[in-house]
């Protein structure tokens, strides 16, 4: 019975423990990089009454059910969302926090996993940002 505690203690804790992940929460981290980054794709970002209407180059938009899947060109209201396309370890999304007559105002959640590299480490980085609106 002590050789079975002795065993399962060597080797099933650790597998246990290395399940686990740590989560690291961060606040406006990646802003900067992520500004510049969206403004570069961003082809068109014009006020529709009380929407705004994105159209982008492809790498930012609305992932959907219907055809096509992938709409980069869309017009979401006040707390609609979007995305960057999803990419293996990395995640952004965005929601409208509001809209004015020269800019709007987005919160993002930016996520970066670490597990495939045997690293139980997940990254969230929150914050918001400014976008002025197309001339």
């Amino acid at each position: 019975m002590l050789l079975l505690r002795l065993i399962f203690a060597c080797l099933l804790l650790p597998l246990i423990a290395a399940a686990e992940t740590r989560t690291v929460q961060q606040t406006n981290r990646h802003q900067l990089e992520i500004a510049v980054e969206l403004k570069a794709q961003i082809k068109t970002l014009i006020k529709e009454g009380d929407k705004v209407r994105i159209v982008t180059n492809g790498k930012y938009g609305l992932s959907t059910r219907s055809n096509p899947p992938w709409r980069t060109d869309f017009s979401l209201p006040l707390g609609g969302m979007f995305e960057k396309k999803p990419e293996a370890q990395k995640w952004q999304t965005f929601r409208i926090k509001g809209i004015s007559e020269q800019s709007i105002s987005l919160e993002y959640e930016y996520g970066f996993n670490h597990r495939s590299a045997d690293n139980d480490l997940l990254v969230i980085d929150k914050g918001q940002l400014e976008m002025p609106l197309s001339n």
